[in-house]
C-alpha cells in the first residue's frame, strides 16, 4: 500500500485539506492500518502535484501563514479509481487484513456492485486462509523445531496460542464480511 494512493483517497474524501490536515486525518482514521508523518506527507504531495495528480490553492491562515489546500485533478481521480480497482495480492499473513481494511476505507467511492465484488473476493480469500490455518500448521511448524531445543515445548505452546488468536480473528472477520456483504447486496437490490 503506497502512501500516495492513501493520500489520493484522503484528498478525494476531504477536498481542500492541507498537508497538516491530512496528517491529523490519518492519525484519526487510517493510522491503525497505515501511519505517515508530515516529513513523508509533504514530499508526497509535492511529487503528486508535479505529476499532475493534484492541484492546490494557497490560502492565508488566521495566523497569516500561507497554507496549501489540495484537490484531485482529473488525472488524480483516474489514478485513485485505478488503485481502488487493483486487486489485492492476498497472502497468508496478518498484513493482508491490514491492506484489505485500509483499502475498504475508500471503496465506497466505487459503485455498489464493485463494492460487492471487493467484499466477496475478500470473503473468499479469508475463508481459504482460515481453512489453511485449520489444516494443521502447528504440526508443520513442529517439524521445523529441533527436538534438542530446550524451550521447544514452550515455543510450541505459544505458537498454538498464536494460531488460536489468528483463527478467532479470522472467524470474526469472516462473520463481519458476511454481514457487510448482505447489507451491500440489499442496497444493490433496492437500487
Amino acid at each position: 500500500m503506497k502512501l500516495n494512493d492513501v493520500l489520493l483517497g484522503l484528498v478525494k474524501l476531504h477536498p481542500g485539506a492541507s498537508g497538516y490536515d491530512l496528517r491529523r486525518i490519518i492519525a484519526q482514521s487510517t493510522q491503525y492500518f497505515m501511519n505517515a508523518q508530515l516529513s513523508q506527507i509533504y514530499p508526497a504531495l509535492k511529487q503528486m502535484t508535479a505529476d499532475g495528480l493534484m492541484t492546490f490553492d494557497e490560502v492565508t491562515t488566521e495566523g497569516g501563514r500561507l497554507s496549501k489546500r489540495y484537490y484531485l485533478s482529473s488525472s488524480g481521480e483516474e489514478r485513485y479509481l485505478e488503485w481502488l480497482r487493483e486487486p489485492i495480492d492476498y497472502t497468508l499473513s496478518l498484513n493482508t487484513q491490514r491492506v484489505f481494511l485500509l483499502k475498504l476505507t475508500f471503496i465506497g467511492s466505487l459503485p455498489v456492485n464493485e463494492q460487492i465484488n471487493y467484499v466477496q473476493d475478500a470473503l473468499d480469500y479469508f475463508h481459504y486462509e482460515h481453512d489453511e490455518l485449520m489444516a494443521g500448521h502447528i504440526e508443520l511448524e513442529n517439524e521445523y523445531l529441533s527436538s534438542k531445543l530446550p524451550e521447544r515445548d514452550s515455543v510450541l505452546n505459544l505458537w498454538q496460542w498464536e494460531v488460536k488468536f489468528i483463527l478467532e480473528r479470522e472467524e470474526g472477520l469472516i462473520s463481519w464480511l458476511e454481514q457487510l456483504l448482505r447489507e451491500l447486496e440489499g442496497k444493490a437490490a433496492g437500487a
